[in-house]
This record gives C-alpha cells, structure tokens and sequence, in this order.
C-alpha cells in the first residue's frame, strides 16, 4: 500500500512546482519522513513514514524569470573621416516571481455521544402465593386468595358476591419520588355471568388522593373468562405516597373476578 502514497506525494509536489528534478523530489520525501526504528535508513521502515503535508511545505515555487529584449537603438555619428559607428544597445528585464499557495484541508468527523438509561428494577410484586399479606381489606371482606384459577404459581386473589366497591389496598406506600419512570402491570379475570354495571377497577393514590377507575374490567363489555394483560404508565404519579387498590362491584357468590401478578418496575 505504500506505493499509491508515494505516487500521491509525488504528484502534490510536482504540482506545487513541475520543474523539481527527481534528485529533488527525493530528498523532500526522505528529509521530511517520520523517522522510525533505529534512527536513518533501516531495513524494516527505510527512510520512515512519508510526511506528505512536511513534503509539500519543504519545496519551494518555482521562480519565473522573464527576459524582455529592448528594441536595438542605433546612433549615427559622421567622424571627420566620414566614417560611421554603429552602437547597440540591450537590457534584460526580471519579472517578479508569481506564488502559487497549495492549501491541504483536514475535516474532523463530530464525535458520537452515547447516553446510557437506568434500567429499571422491580420495586414490588405479589403474586398471591402467601395470602394478602401485602394488602389491606375493606369492610365487606369479600377478597380471598383461591386456587381455582391463576397465571402462574398456584393462586390469585379472587372476589365474588356480593361486594359493593370492595377494595383491597397496598398496605404500604411506595415512594417514587427519585424515579424517572415507572410500570405497573397485572392481569385480571371476570368470568362470563358477570352483567353490565358489574365490575373490577384500579384506583391510584398519589399527592394525597385517590383517582378512581384508571383501568377497569367490565361485564358485558371486556373480554370474558380469558386472563386479561394490563400495562400501565406511572409517569403522573411519582410520588412519596404511592398507592393502588382493586375495587370491585358485583352481585352473586356465583360470579368469580380475579387479579394475579402485581408488579410494580421503576428507573
């Protein structure tokens, strides 16, 4: 690969001034080598590294030299012998030199940045496998764990009839406040008797109040008898005093509803 360098070098001087001789392109390229290993010639680099730009700058322009002869001037002069001198005269004139400035740009490619993002952890999760412990019922007492149906382990929370808006909650709060982002996902069931205005809701608390239904899971209306995914953004609630509750409404012990798999991930 040496060779197209050196033939590239050459032709930047000999455009810079075509009247170098080939002993005066050789000693630009070897007096302006990076020299390398032992110091001069050696085997293994030669002369060194060609250093095109050090090449380019150590020969100069070539200077322009032009000669104007002046038109010849004749005196006559009549001697008393009648003899006739003829006198001539001529100047050389030298015309300043014209400079030709070869410009080499070098261009900087802009540098990458990489950012890199938290990776986000899970900050709970209950899959009903040891009870209700992580929760707090109301009243009406009609949340339970049950084994009838689940999506994974063996159990899940369940509820049946009749319940009026009964909740369980969080026990704890759960401080966001030093999060970025966080998720919350969970499954759900209602099986197919469930009737129009029957229903499970999640509720959120965060700044010190409740919003109701964020999510629910209607009779008549969603998907029955299938596990249903949900997945939902906590960006508007990073809050110190994060809390969820699942609040269900529906009229007969014989129409089962129920929650699995709660997990809560933050970054």
């Amino acid at each position: 690969m040496s060779t197209p360098h050196v033939s590239g070098v050459i032709a930047l001087l000999r455009q810079k001034n075509p009247s170098l001789n080939d002993s005066e392109v050789k000693d630009a390229l070897y007096k302006t080598a990076k020299d390398l290993g032992t110091t001069g010639w050696d085997q293994y680099y030669g002369w060194g590294r060609i250093d095109a730009l050090g090449a380019i700058n150590y020969i100069s322009f070539p200077t322009t030299t032009t000669t104007t002869t002046l038109p010849l001037t004749t005196t006559t002069t009549l001697l008393p012998n009648d003899t006739t001198t003829t006198t001539t005269v001529s100047a050389t004139t030298t015309v300043p030199t014209t400079s030709t400035t070869t410009t080499i740009t070098t261009t900087t490619l802009p540098t990458t940045t990489t950012t890199t993002l938290p990776v986000p952890t899970t900050i709970f999760s209950d899959g009903f496998e040891s009870g209700l412990g992580n929760w707090v019922q109301d009243s009406q007492r009609d949340w339970f764990t049950s084994s009838q149906r689940r999506t994974q382990g063996i159990r899940s929370a369940e509820v049946d009839g009749n319940a009026i808006d009964a909740t369980i909650t969080t026990k704890n709060s759960i401080d966001l406040s030093s999060k970025t982002s966080a998720t919350l996902t969970y499954s759900w069931f209602i099986e197919n008797n469930w009737d129009s205005g029957e229903y499970i809701c999640l509720d959120i608390f965060a700044n010190g109040a409740w919003t109701s239904s964020v999510r629910c899971l209607d009779g008549n209306v969603d998907a029955e008898q299938v596990w249903n995914n949900e997945n939902v953004d906590l960006s508007s609630y990073l809050t110190n005093d994060f809390k969820i509750r699942f609040r269900a409404r529906v009229s007969s012990s014989s129409e089962d509803g129920d929650v699995d798999n709660v997990i809560i991930t933050a970054a």
